[in-house]
């Protein structure tokens, strides 16, 4: 649709996105488990356009992507905690724990998932140093 010249400002301007169609569990680098829940909507890893062929928003940091833009929507995860009994309890994770916490929790999921310490180190500082346009505009959607 719309010509050549279309499809190339599709593709500057438009970010693909996802959906949980169920709630996701995850043990993190502490042994910590949580849940993303189903209905999460999420872009990936951010990254731009023009450096994707570098690396892609669904490559080896999709995982901690995942867990950081819930982290920065909600400023907290759903942890899980298993009584004795295997029934499952949901509670807020780090609740209000702020920008510089799940930049970190960002950092240290991908060391776990990846084990690529350069790249992660290097997406980890660019969230940190690029990451408050994100995070104020989730502060604003809290807000609503």
């Amino acid at each position: 649709k719309g010509g050549y010249l279309g499809r190339v400002l599709r593709w500057l301007c438009y970010t693909r996105k996802w959906k949980f169609e169920e709630d996701w569990y995850f043990k993190l680098y502490n042994n910590d488990r949580i849940m993303i829940p189903k209905g999460f909507r999420f872009d990936g890893t951010s990254v731009p356009k023009p450096l994707r062929f570098l690396l892609s928003p669904t490559g080896i940091l999709f995982i901690p992507g995942i867990i950081h833009d819930y982290g920065y929507r909600f400023d907290k995860l759903i942890g899980v905690k298993i009584d004795e009994n295997d029934k499952e309890f949901l509670y807020n994770y780090h609740l209000g724990a702020g920008k510089a916490f799940w930049d970190s929790t960002f950092r240290r999921v991908g060391y776990q998932v990846c084990r690529l310490y350069i790249v992660t180190t290097i997406a980890y500082w660019a969230v940190v140093l690029f990451g408050f346009n994100a995070w104020n505009k989730c502060r604003k959607l809290e807000l609503k």
